[in-house]
């Protein structure tokens, strides 16, 4: 249970990924000499990559491009499903050639993303006793439940078979983009779950409002 709540902190609280700026130097507060610095735990990897759907911000004068939209994609005989191409197009420009992939906590899903999302994964670990049983917890789940999966020339990856296990993905995929990673759902599954979490939103703006 402890280590559900982990996850949905460290999933819901994804901070982005500002790619080629070292946070460690100082900012000059304007009106006066206190400088903030940020701390080596805090500090962002990566490189700029161009935006390619949907939203893309400006931050520091750096684009940050975001896994958006969602995209149903066939599974060709040999079990192979491509990437959609906006998705390949921001993990072309982190350079990177394969996926770690993990079992989603909450939803019968399977979370996807490159290595910077790995690292934003371990992050809370820095905090931990590495003795303690929250460490053993967090890295089991991690680490233990966690895969590599490569990506072909083409962009093409194969579903082992725990992934058709947890989501019930047969003969589609659904990519499904969230932020920083995706995710891979069986189609039918994630079209109950938009329209739960689209009513959840409705229903709290309307609560808002209240």
């Amino acid at each position: 249970m402890a280590l559900r709540y982990v996850m949905r902190g460290i999933l819901g609280t994804m901070p982005l990924q500002l790619f080629g700026f070292a946070w460690g130097s100082s900012l000059r507060l304007a009106g006066g000499l206190k400088s903030l610095t940020r701390s080596a735990g805090a500090q962002r990897r990566a490189t700029c990559v161009a935006p390619t759907i949907g939203l893309a911000v400006m931050r520091a004068g750096c684009f940050v491009s975001r896994f958006l939209s969602n995209f149903v994609m066939n599974i060709d005989r040999k079990g192979r499903v491509s990437v959609p191409a906006p998705f390949r197009s921001v993990l072309a420009k982190a350079e990177a050639t394969e996926l770690y992939t993990l079992k989603n906590l909450e939803r019968p899903a399977i979370d996807a993303g490159g290595a910077d999302w790995l690292d934003e994964l371990e992050r809370p670990l820095d905090g931990l006793d590495p003795l303690s049983p929250e460490f053993e917890q967090l890295s089991t789940f991690i680490h233990g439940d966690g895969a590599f999966v490569k990506l072909d020339d083409t962009g093409r990856l194969m579903l082992p078979d725990a992934v058709r296990d947890h989501t019930g993905i047969s003969d589609q995929v659904t990519f499904v983009g969230r932020r920083t990673f995706f995710q891979m759902w069986q189609p039918e599954r994630f079209a109950e779950w938009r329209e739960e979490a689209l009513a959840a939103v409705v229903a709290g703006r309307k609560a808002a409002r209240a």
